[in-house]
Parts: structure tokens; C-alpha cells; sequence
């Protein structure tokens, strides 16, 4: 166990540490397929909530004239948002396209010899710029994690402040509901971006 403080997938060696104990050395594995195919299923319904969240405000929006009115109309066959849902796959699929544009851009930037190395063709070292252009550029995928990352950071920021605000001076306000429970949230959070 002192040796999981190190590791770079503490979960992963727990789990190989505790599946050898109690189940025998070979039986880890099954456990280790089950936690995969877990967190597998955990990915996809995270990235459908979102998705169908982000497709239903964007809808909202369109409804509130907050955003164009094409995006207001469901669809006739199955009434959701179609055009919302398409918006948004349009959008994702940019911030895809930047995002691994530049992979090995700043340090991770191959050298020459290994671009050279790779087999020649556009589904292979297309694209690559010489090692010293790419060691100029920034990281694209960690750029823009960054910045998902910060605006989770903000938008969880201000849902806080704006809990505190909104029912300061209402007569149902609750210290701990609306004070102590955002402004510990509010705390955590600029704590978490402070350290990072």
C-alpha cells in the first residue's frame, strides 16, 4: 500500500493488490474487466446526459429568443430538437478537430528523424511540421482541456455567488441551504483552481 502513493493508476494497483487476496493471483483480471467495462458505461451515459442537456438549453434558448429562432423548433417526427442537437454535433466536432490538430505540439513535439521514420502517406505523417515548428506551437489537446476545465471551474463559481444572491434577502432564505452549502462549494472551488 505504500507503494500506491506513487503509482500512476493508484485504483488500478489497489484493485490488482486486493483481487490477488481475496480471489487469487490470475482472478484480478476479472475484476479489472469489470471496472473497465463500468467506467466504460460511465462515459457513455455522461457524455448522453450532456449532450441531451446542452441540445435541450440550447432549445430553451431558442425559445427565449436568446438564440436564433431556427433552434426553436422540434422536429415534426419526433419532437426534439433536431436542429439544437445538430448545432451542437457541429460545434463539438471544431473543438474535436482543434483540439487534436496539435497533439504533438510544445514539448512533445517528435524529433525529425522520428517524423522521417513514420510511413509515408497522407493516413501517416500528413501534417507534420518540422520539429522545431511544432516545439514552438501549444499542446492543442491539453489547450483546450484547460480551458473545458477552467470554464467548469466558472460556471460552477458562479452558480454559487449566484445562489447567494438570489436568496439573500427572500424570506424562505436557509443559512445552510442558501449561504453554507454555496459559499463551501464557492471555497472548494477557487480552492481547486488556486491549486492547479
Amino acid at each position: 500500500m505504500a507503494s500506491a502513493s506513487s503509482s500512476a493508476a493508484p485504483i488500478g494497483d489497489m484493485m490488482i493488490i486486493v483481487g490477488d487476496a481475496l480471489a487469487g493471483p490470475w482472478q484480478w483480471k476479472v475484476l479489472h474487466a469489470g471496472r473497465t467495462f463500468t467506467v466504460f458505461l460511465a462515459l457513455i451515459g455522461t457524455t448522453l446526459s450532456c449532450m441531451n442537456t446542452g441540445a435541450r438549453v440550447t432549445y430553451a434558448m431558442g425559445k427565449d429568443d436568446e438564440a436564433s429562432r431556427a433552434l426553436r423548433h422540434p422536429s415534426r417526427q419526433v419532437a426534439h430538437p433536431r436542429k439544437a442537437i445538430w448545432t451542437l454535433v457541429a460545434i463539438s466536432a471544431v473543438i474535436g478537430v482543434i483540439a487534436v490538430s496539435l497533439v504533438f505540439g510544445d514539448a512533445g513535439a517528435p524529433t525529425d528523424a522520428a517524423i522521417k521514420a513514420l510511413p509515408q502517406g497522407i493516413f501517416s505523417n500528413f501534417g507534420y511540421l518540422s520539429h522545431d515548428q511544432l516545439a514552438n506551437l501549444p499542446n492543442s489537446l491539453l489547450t483546450i482541456t484547460l480551458t473545458s476545465n477552467f470554464g467548469t471551474f466558472i460556471l460552477y463559481a458562479l452558480s454559487c455567488i449566484l445562489c447567494i444572491v438570489a436568496f439573500w434577502k427572500r424570506p424562505d432564505f436557509n443559512f445552510v441551504l442558501h449561504l453554507l452549502i454555496p459559499g463551501f462549494g464557492l471555497l472548494a472551488n477557487l480552492s481547486a483552481w488556486l491549486s492547479t
